[in-house]
């Protein structure tokens, strides 16, 4: 439940709003579910991290009590953690790895690193301004890095 004095004020909506999550509920991440490329991925991921993370088109999604806009789940990929923060882009991919197995664990690790976190940003947004090339849904959007 989102305390009044957060609800009324907007200003708060990207900032981490720990009240605004319950505790007891585990990382989403959030994708483009209407892009073959990003639904591929997202799949042959998961497959091989073992994470317990939800996973789940953006479109599908309920951000009224969320600390992420419906605008950034359009964009690129989003990841909300169970305290109630969010990232996205590359910086998304490199927290829900962290919540995989050892090897996926170590891989969002070393995306993390400085000059490292800066290349996977650049490589997000190559991958992302190209995805209609590796899809066959033509109305994939264009997802940007955040």
């Amino acid at each position: 439940m989102v305390s009044t004095r957060l609800a009324k004020h907007d200003t708060f909506r990207s900032l981490t709003i720990l009240v605004a999550m319950d505790k007891t509920k585990c990382d989403i991440l959030l994708f483009d579910g209407d892009c073959d490329f990003c639904q591929n991925n997202i799949d042959r991921i998961a497959k091989h991290i073992n994470s317990k993370t939800s996973l789940m088109s953006y479109q599908n999604f309920d951000f009224n009590q969320s600390p992420a806009s419906q605008e950034e789940a359009q964009s690129a990929i989003v990841f909300i953690a169970s305290a109630g923060e969010h990232y996205l882009g590359s910086a998304a991919l490199a927290k829900w790895l962290r919540t995989g197995n050892r090897a996926a664990m170590t891989i969002g690790k070393i995306m993390e690193l400085p000059g490292i976190a800066q290349a996977a940003k650049l490589v997000y947004i190559l991958v992302s301004k190209n995805k209609t090339r590796f899809s066959s849904a033509p109305h994939c959007s264009q997802a940007k890095d955040g």
